[in-house]
């Protein structure tokens, strides 16, 4: 459990950095652009919708591979110990 915390931690940062990458740049180019405020703020609304849907989007990708990569493992798991006890029973 704790390598999927670790793992899903990392991730998240991951997200983080991509998303102040984004969010600075749309910054920088409405400054060069020289855009109004209400621009500004209906574009940066719109992109945090898109951000956050994104990232929902992935996390439910992301969670349903881990379940999946651990339901292959328990399964392998099973299978080695049904494997042994036939072995013990012998």
């Amino acid at each position: 459990m704790r390598a999927h915390l670790e793992w899903a931690g990392r991730y998240a940062m991951l997200w983080i950095f991509v998303t102040i990458v984004i969010f600075g740049g749309f910054f920088y180019l409405f400054d060069y652009l020289g855009a109004d405020d209400s621009s500004r703020t209906n574009c940066l609304v719109l992109l945090a919708a898109i951000t956050v849907v994104n990232a929902i989007w992935r996390a439910t990708g992301v969670l349903a591979a881990r379940i999946e990569l651990m339901l292959l493992a328990g399964h392998r798991l099973d299978s080695s110990s049904q494997a042994n006890n036939g072995i013990e029973n012998r």
